[in-house]
């Protein structure tokens, strides 16, 4: 009776034990558990395994150096190993894992069936091994001891026979229905692919035995694959698993992953190869680090938008109260007209940081992306010039979404701008709507996309289109195509940011001389359409005479607010932080009637000294500003709509109506 096969598992901890004793139980093999290194090799002391998985991070002795002392051992050495983590996934310490001597790492959480069918193949060529080995021993037995009996002999030697034919059909049955292409490589050509081989390069059996297999190979990989196969075939250790890309019978760039051994064939070396199409995890991959890249890039963004609005509003205020303190003919009004003009141009480019970095105010109304493109129809064709077509095609019965109506009007006027640039000679612009649903293979391949109802738009060109290295970059700050003093490279980060602080996804699409398309998913809402309310403008007097607390850690920006509050008559207390503001508020015998304060400050936030004074003053009202939004006053990009709230930067202008329409 053939022994039962002995896998051994190793692992600290008993329930990853458990789970992989579970799975591999189907294989029918005997499974020996070990809790720790030294455990493990006693057991090689008193089993002959025909497979060990070594988990990597154990305490004492870890994978690696079982590995080694598994290797180390003239009865073990030849041992397959298979390591498994669930930390440490990157290359290092794969390559660590092959160089101790694995033939396979898998990263936890792992696919049972993948690693099932896996440990089926190599205790299948185990059996193989250990039936020609007896086979062999027995053969020369009988040799030996009875080479008299012939006829029994080759008997023996038929049945041993029809065994390992049955053995080669039950391999090839597992080759010819494995998910990764398995082959063998021998004198630069593919030899004795399986059907996945064949379904995944676009060619016969017939003819890759004809063809060199550097062909199938993306031109900037083939030097890398054929020489690590030549310096393979010559017996140097080099890792087994590395990636590459192919491109096959249709042309189709695939990304794939070599599992690849040194091998005898038919008498002479070559390689044994598991090839695997990881093209959808890699579109994955590059998806996510895209998003990271432009998260990293809006937290910049957002704080230098912080910081510069600071100074802005100190540029702009300051160069605001000299010019009416002189004259409009006096001799530096032209100049200071030109540090104003040079701020307001500054303060735009930071409202346009604030959008890509998700820090802008936003007022959501429940709208109708239906009302608001018509809306545009004017405005839109004079910014595109005659010479460019607009047609629309909007969704009957569209649903509705929350958005700030001017943002969505500010995505559709910067992508109109970019399609316009994109037609030089004219051409055609396409704005569609339509309900759609998202589901969940939609969410696998789309970074960040929760599943659900959405509403698309989209807004696409017939113009010029872009290469695949434009379109990975489109929506990073400064980034631009256009010629110096064109443009500021911020229109599309502006939409970016935009979309995403509405919790929306943007994708474009594009091709050379084939035009681009901007699709955007806004989450579909069950609300009805807030109407637009008229508001009259007042022309009640900017001036009082009321007392005003300014908070404010910035001293240029409190000297300015306190400067201008006091040139239209208010008096002015100040403080540069929460704790001196409630100091201030204890010594003042008269009312305050409003506070004036900065949202983000050292020690304590604008809202927590608020709700300290609130007890001492509780008819005090409050006015917040900032050069950027915080959590602290937002939630998820919306301003609480209990609170006031001033942008920095601000003019003279706007921080007295501000102030008169709060205490009015």
């Amino acid at each position: 009776m053939q022994d039962r096969q002995k896998i051994l598992i190793v692992d600290d901890k008993k329930e990853n034990l458990y789970l992989l004793e579970k799975i591999l139980s189907e294989t029918g093999a005997e499974i020996i558990k070990a809790t720790s290194g030294n455990d493990a090799l006693k057991a090689t002391l008193s089993h002959e395994f025909a497979l060990a998985i070594l988990d990597v991070q154990m305490p004492g002795m870890d994978g690696y150096e079982l590995a080694e002392f598994i290797r180390a051992e003239e009865r073990t050495r030849h041992v397959p190993i298979i390591f498994m983590s669930a930390v440490y996934s990157d290359d290092y310490y794969v390559f660590k894992g092959y160089d101790a001597g694995g033939i396979d790492y898998i990263v936890k959480p792992y696919n049972p069936t993948v690693l099932l069918s896996k440990v089926s193949v190599f205790l299948q060529l185990h059996r193989q091994q250990t039936e020609l080995l007896k086979h062999r021993e027995h053969l020369e037995e009988q040799v030996e001891q009875r080479t008299v009996e012939l006829q029994k002999e080759i008997t023996v030697r038929r049945r041993a026979e029809e065994t390992l034919r049955d053995s080669e059909e039950k391999y090839r049955l597992l080759v010819n229905n494995a998910t990764d292409a398995i082959f063998v490589a021998q004198d630069e050509v593919i030899k004795f692919p399986n059907p996945r081989t064949e379904e995944l390069v676009g060619y016969s059996a017939e003819e890759l035995a004809t063809i060199r297999f550097t062909d199938l190979i993306h031109p900037e990989d083939t030097h890398m694959v054929l020489d690590r196969h030549r310096r393979r075939l010559k017996g140097e250790s080099l890792p087994t698993t590395y990636s590459f890309r192919i491109i096959n019978r249709a042309g189709e760039e695939l990304w794939t992953q070599l599992n690849t051994v040194a091998i005898t064939w038919e008498g002479r070396p070559a390689t044994l190869n598991f090839l695997r199409d990881i093209t959808p995890q890699r579109k994955l991959e590059a998806q996510l680090q895209q998003s990271q890249k432009m998260e990293a890039i809006g937290a910049l963004a957002g704080g230098v938008a912080h910081d510069f609005n600071n100074l802005l509003t100190t540029i702009i205020g300051c160069s605001e109260l000299m010019m009416m303190s002189i004259g409009k003919d006096h001799k530096l009004r032209e100049n200071l007209e030109d540090i104003r003009k040079a701020g307001d141009r500054a303060a735009s480019l930071t409202r346009q940081l604030l959008a890509f970095s998700r820090k802008q105010i936003l007022e959501p109304k429940v709208i109708d992306l239906n009302d608001v493109i018509p809306d545009m129809d004017k405005m839109l064709r004079r910014l595109i010039g005659e010479d460019i077509d607009l047609e629309t095609s909007l969704a009957p019965d569209l649903g509705r979404v929350e958005a700030d109506p001017g943002q969505i009007e500010q995505i559709i006027m910067n992508l109109a701008v970019n399609a316009r640039d994109a037609m030089p000679r004219g051409g055609k612009l396409t704005m569609e709507t339509a309900n759609v649903d998202l589901d969940e293979a939609y969410a696998r391949s789309h970074v960040a996309v929760t599943p659900g109802p959405y509403v698309m738009m989209a807004i696409s060109d017939s113009g010029t289109g872009m290469e695949v290295e434009t379109l990975a970059n489109i929506f990073d700050p400064f980034f631009t195509t256009k010629e110096a003093g064109k443009g500021t490279g911020l229109g599309l980060s502006t939409v970016y940011g935009i979309v995403k602080q509405s919790n929306g996804n943007i994708w474009a699409y594009s091709e050379l001389g084939k035009g681009t398309i901007f699709k955007i998913y806004l989450p579909r809402v069950e609300k009805g359409v807030v109407e637009k309310e008229e508001v009259e403008a007042t022309a009640e007097s900017l001036t009082g005479s009321e007392t005003i607390l300014v908070v404010e850690d910035n001293e240029m920006v409190r000297d300015l607010a306190q400067t201008i509050l006091q040139h239209y008559g208010y008096s002015v207390l100040a403080a540069q932080d929460g704790e001196e503001a409630i100091k201030v508020s204890k010594e003042h015998d008269g009312p305050i009637d409003l506070m004036l304060t900065d949202v983000v400050m050292p020690k304590m936030s604008g809202r927590e000294v608020s709700e300290h004074l609130n007890a001492l003053r509780p008819d005090m009202k409050v006015l917040y500003m900032s050069g950027y939004t915080d959590n602290a006053i937002l939630h998820h990009g919306v301003l609480d709509r209990e609170m006031v709230f001033i942008q920095k930067p601000f003019t003279t202008d706007s921080l007295a109506r501000k102030v008169r329409e709060v205490l009015d």
